[in-house]
């Protein structure tokens, strides 16, 4: 017998109010280069024709059907987007409440023209020194020699943990060039010479790739990494300070690839009078050569999963999904440019679909064998829930969210049987293959932004 399509209350809720919608338009969610929206009321703008749910008794779907606008551009010239649109967002998957990360405290776009950075949230705007200027370009060039920008002093000092945030273009040039410096030389405020305090991280340290540094008068940390930078490509490039524990993170498009953690300090013993990007405290350090696309500056660790779908929604915007842990026993995986929380208390489709939405996530795509192997060993001998299903309509499999191409059913799948209409990772396949099973069974699941 078919299972009826389930919608859980809360996402009735929201398609009665008004206030959501199923299926969402991840253009919706590109386009801002204004201030970020942190209550996330502009990704879920109004209902379609037919997309709230029918009033029959089968409970099925509106003569109308539901939005399938579920799309992310392929145009895009910075890494991470995804360039295969692939299938809309069916009916038959719960959108995501889109619980958005909290907006920045400040945003740097790098548009308009002249000398002045506008920091598009509060007040802080910044002064360009040397030869650079904005141009239409929507990012500013420095030139490794003199340019750099100077932001206001006490950017970062009254804040309890910071999360730095910036795309940048390098062009090579020689080492120790620092993408941000926020602290002080012993020389005095305006000047380069030996390190008082610094927040900072450098491109291409020798023998060391990126290079995060703390150091207070109480407190010296530096966390390095390889890679570094690839030339002319456009990075992500993420630092977090939580002083409480004495943690720093780095990551480098999404993926944290150095920490450091241990003794406690706070912002406040950082004496940021020097609030420079492209120029260091110290002078052994030299000027960044390159462009910067983005800034944004959070007063929070926002957390690997939350840094991931900031890199994969781009510099466009800072509305992106806040990616909180969905159940207490989730673990974040992260592999390739991807990542997933994997949970595995074991539930059916509908409620592991209904526990990722409430999350701002869906149930996972598997987009290549990579994904399915790195899933499959975290896991281990539990059967997964995928978002592949043909709930909607018999022999038409579709993702939740933007979707994939990418199959790995076993031999005889998938199974024709009407009952069967959700996609599961088989534990008991040696290659960690697919069947198709009833949604009612029990599984453990993978939710991604």
């Amino acid at each position: 017998m078919r299972l009826p399509f389930r919608v859980p209350l809360l996402v009735w809720a929201l398609a009665l109010s008004g206030c959501g919608r199923f299926g969402f338009d991840l253009h919706e969610l590109t386009r801002d280069r204004g201030p970020g929206r942190g209550d996330g009321d502009a990704a879920n703008d109004g209902a379609v024709d037919g997309s709230r749910p029918g009033s029959g008794a089968d409970g099925g779907r509106s003569e109308g059907g539901l939005a399938q606008d579920a799309q992310v551009d392929g145009g895009s010239m910075f890494p991470g987007t995804d360039a295969n649109p692939g299938l809309p967002l069916d009916a038959a998957c719960f959108a995501p409440v889109m619980a958005f990360a909290p907006p920045p405290v400040h945003r740097y776009a790098f548009d308009g023209t002249g000398t002045t950075l506008l920091d598009l949230i509060g007040d802080a705007h910044g002064t360009i020194v040397g030869g650079a200027a904005l141009g239409a370009a929507g990012a500013l060039t420095l030139d490794g020699i003199d340019d750099f920008v100077d932001l206001p002093n006490g950017l970062i000092s009254g804040l309890s943990a910071v999360t730095v945030m910036m795309w940048v273009q390098w062009d090579s040039g020689p080492q120790r060039q620092v993408l941000f410096d926020f602290g002080s030389s012993q020389q005095g405020e305006g000047l380069a010479g030996t390190t008082e305090t610094t927040m900072s991280v450098l491109a291409s340290r020798p023998g060391s790739g990126l290079t995060a540094r703390v150091e207070t008068p109480s407190f010296n940390s530096s966390s390095s990494a390889l890679p570094t930078l690839t030339i002319a490509s456009v990075h992500q490039v993420t630092l977090e300070i939580l002083p409480s524990s004495g943690s720093l993170r780095l990551y480098l498009d999404g993926a944290e690839i150095a920490k450091q953690a241990g003794g406690k300090f706070s912002l406040a013993d950082i004496v940021d009078v020097n609030v420079w990007l492209g120029r260091g405290q110290d002078s052994g350090d030299t000027f960044f050569r390159g462009k910067i696309h983005d800034l944004r500056i959070y007063d929070r660790v926002l957390g690997e999963c939350a840094v991931l779908a900031a890199f994969r929604a781009g510099p466009d915007t800072t509305s992106f999904a806040r990616c909180a842990q969905p159940e207490p026993d989730c673990s974040f995986a992260r592999y390739a440019q991807l990542g997933a929380w994997v949970c595995p208390s074991q539930r059916t489709w509908f409620s592991s679909a209904d526990v990722c939405a409430a999350a701002g996530m869906h149930l996972v795509n598997v987009n290549d064998a990579v994904e399915n192997d790195a899933l499959s060993q975290e896991l281990g001998s539990s059967n997964m829930w995928t978002g592949y299903n043909d709930i909607t309509q018999d022999g038409k499999l579709v993702w939740c969210g933007p979707g994939s191409t990418f199959e790995f059913f076993a031999s005889g799948e998938p199974s024709s049987a009407s009952d069967a209409d959700c996609v599961q990772r088989d534990a008991t396949s040696t290659s960690s293959s697919w069947r198709i099973v009833e949604c009612l069974s029990a599984a453990a699941f993978a939710c991604e932004p």
